[in-house]
């Protein structure tokens, strides 16, 4: 009866490799399964292809042992849709990315905020393998540039919400190729990307038509020219705009 068990919760649990292994060895038909912020390493995540085959939702956020030698592993899980490894900071790109990597083509969503070590390399490598992406979360991974912008304006055309706040290396045009290519857009997050200017934002706003989250607070070069376009945006509902040079008299 065990069997019919479809999500579970171990966030912050005194966790082994060994633990989770019997675990899921016991409930394979686990959907869901939140390991945040636990002491695991890259041997419990190496197995649950084989334990865990139908999982739709992987939770690693915060689990401070994993490296990138896990992520081949889990881009078996063919059937994920929603995958978080935001705060995982020993994940980068080595000799993992060598390895055969599958394609995720039913996820929807990846969150990799403050991943610190997360550089284009690695994102360059994972994008074009999980194209439908609609939900890409990369804040605070500071060595982000332009070519994983570009990667996504290229490979996940459907991405619908995209946050990058505090990317720094982002320029104008990364995002003017979002703006070109990725017309299902609805949420931008460029809080703190110093060299964002009215340039691409105002492409953004005058191709995204279904825009209704556009967030540039810290974005000292964006100017009035881009709030004079906001009144012809009928679908947007949020926008911020603070610690940038807009007066608002336009």
């Amino acid at each position: 009866q065990g069997n019919n068990l479809k999500w579970v919760d171990f966030s912050q649990c005194k966790l082994t490799s060994i633990g989770v292994k019997l675990f899921c060895n016991r409930f394979i038909n686990l959907k869901g399964l939140t390991l945040s912020e636990t002491q695991i390493d890259d041997t419990c995540i190496n197995q649950l292809p084989i334990s865990t085959p139908h999982l739709e939702m992987l939770n690693l956020t915060g689990c401070a042992n994993l490296t990138g030698s896990c992520i081949p592993h889990v881009f078996k899980l063919s059937r994920l849709v929603r995958l978080y490894l935001s705060n995982c900071h020993r994940i980068e790109y080595g000799d993992w990315a060598l390895d055969p990597i599958s394609s995720l083509l039913s996820l929807e969503s990846l969150f990799f905020s403050q991943s610190g070590l997360i550089d284009d390399s690695v994102m360059k490598l994972l994008l074009p393998r999980c194209p439908h992406v609609s939900t890409l979360m990369i804040s605070k991974c500071r060595l982000i540039t332009d070519q994983t912008i570009l990667s996504v304006s290229q490979h996940c055309t459907s991405v619908q919400v995209l946050d990058v706040s505090e990317c720094s290396l982002i320029t104008d045009f990364s995002v003017k190729c979002i703006a070109a290519r990725c017309r299902y857009l609805l949420s931008l997050t460029v809080t703190g990307c110093h060299l964002i200017s009215d340039s691409s934002l105002m492409e953004i706003l005058s191709n995204c038509k279904a825009m209704q989250s556009l967030l540039f607070s810290g974005c000292p070069l964006v100017t009035d020219k881009t709030m004079s376009l906001v009144p012809q945006c009928s679908n947007l509902r949020i926008l911020a705009v603070s610690y940038s040079t807009v007066t608002a008299t336009q």
